[in-house]
């Protein structure tokens, strides 16, 4: 099972806002926002939330100029 700080951490990983991640999962910031903080404890939820972000591809970093 993963916590919701956990989930928290990896979208931020991954530069994404809670509105950028609700707009992408067609659901209300507040319900991520309440998985992220443990207030909801919808373990399906959590999963399928954290089968997203992992499917997600984290940015690419900016390369030195040589």
């Amino acid at each position: 099972m993963i916590s919701g700080p956990e989930l928290r951490h990896r979208r931020q990983e991954l530069g994404l806002t809670l509105t950028e991640a609700a707009l992408l999962l067609d659901c209300d910031p507040n319900r991520i926002s309440r998985l992220e903080r443990g207030i909801t404890k919808d373990q399906k939820q959590a999963e399928k939330y954290q089968q997203w972000l992992n499917a997600q591809q984290l940015p690419e970093k900016p390369k030195k100029a040589a």
